[in-house]
């Protein structure tokens, strides 16, 4: 359990967080908005499927001690199937520009380490989402663990020495049935 002093401790981390979430918000807000004012005064318009091109930010996440923040950003590509969505993992520190760490069909749930060291993420492994980690230091990827379905969410321990996880036992099927309500008859009431 924490105490008070840990607590306020914490907060001015709390809100370091909370400032670069609404700061990229912003800056994506504004980028967006200038590039559909910028269209709209061309006389363009923008397809369904140019819009997908857009990029999007879909989570960010600053390190505990503040110094690094971890980002994912989002965007549908044209493939030989299809549009498919592809996620970019980014890092920025203090000392430049966001530097891409990886990309994928699918990158979500994304942690530090408790020391900031590495960063942990879901993507698909060969045949589920598994849990992968990014070291800072090393610039490698390496896939923690695949489980036998998709696990769905994990928490490291504080220490750092476990991550605990989520997962379905076995994938199951949903199974939808209609059924029919008459609603012609009178009802009591």
């Amino acid at each position: 359990m924490r105490t008070a002093k840990q607590n306020k401790e914490q907060y001015p981390l709390n809100l370091l967080w909370l400032n670069w979430a609404k700061f990229i918000s912003v800056i994506t807000l504004l980028s967006m908005c200038l590039v559909t004012s910028h269209a709209y005064a061309q006389g363009m318009q923008y397809t369904p499927d140019e819009v997908l091109t857009f990029k999007r930010i879909s989570q960010v996440v600053p390190s505990d001690d503040g110094k690094k923040v971890a980002f994912t950003i989002y965007q549908a590509k044209s493939t030989n199937v299809g549009k498919q969505w592809e996620y970019s993992l980014y890092l920025k520190n203090n000392n430049g520009e966001p530097e891409l760490l990886d990309k994928s069909e699918s990158i979500s749930s994304v942690n530090w380490s408790p020391d900031n060291k590495s960063i942990s993420y879901l993507e698909k492994g060969n045949n589920f989402q598994s849990i992968w980690i990014f070291d800072i230091a090393n610039h490698k990827k390496q896939k923690l663990i695949e489980f036998k379905a998709d696990i769905s969410s994990f928490k490291w321990s504080p220490d750092g020495g476990k991550i605990a996880f989520t997962a379905s036992e076995e994938k199951q099927k949903s199974t939808k049935v209609l059924t029919p309500i008459d609603v012609s008859q009178d009802t009591p009431g």
